[in-house]
């Protein structure tokens, strides 16, 4: 994410198309729809001319997306949402309910950014579950897998 890299090295589109295996024109997509899903259009490090740089964590995080969406037979945004769980890109939605529910049983709210929040909270924080609990984007093929369905992640749920 933009200016979170400080003394990492960044990749240029080309390189970072040629470890993916796939071509500029496609990582330009995925990138666009990256930056759709987590609302964030400066997502990416860029030069001064506005090309996207890409550091490891993000190929990493394509590499994901890209398996993901081709093996567990999600859309390219569906891929993405799982992949790229809004975090703080939503500054403006914690803000807005941070004012919206201050307390809550008297204790102070600690807001996450999610899904936009409504007069009753905020739902889908299945991504940051998901990752809390350590749920794996892979099986043991190295096949990508939808997370939402992975057994212990369920039980889980059922539990709590």
């Amino acid at each position: 994410m933009a200016s979170d890299h400080n003394f990492e090295e960044l990749e240029s589109p080309a390189k970072t198309a040629e470890e993916l295996h796939i071509s500029v024109a496609t990582l330009r997509k995925y990138s666009l729809i990256v930056e759709k899903v987590t609302g964030n259009k400066d997502y990416y490090e860029r030069t001064k001319q506005k090309s996207r740089l890409y550091s490891a964590k993000d190929i990493e995080d394509l590499k994901a997306f890209r398996a993901l969406s081709k093996n567990a037979d999600l859309t390219l945004q569906e891929a993405a949402r799982q992949i790229f769980a809004v975090s703080d890109k939503k500054t403006e939605e914690v803000k807005k309910a941070a004012k919206m529910f201050p307390t809550i049983d008297g204790k102070e709210m600690i807001p996450v950014g999610c899904t936009q929040f409504n007069n009753i909270g905020c739902d889908s924080f299945d991504n940051y579950l998901l990752d809390f609990l350590a749920v794996p984007y892979t099986d043991k093929n190295g096949k990508a897998i939808d997370r939402l369905k992975n057994k212990s992640y369920v039980k889980w749920l059922k539990a709590y």
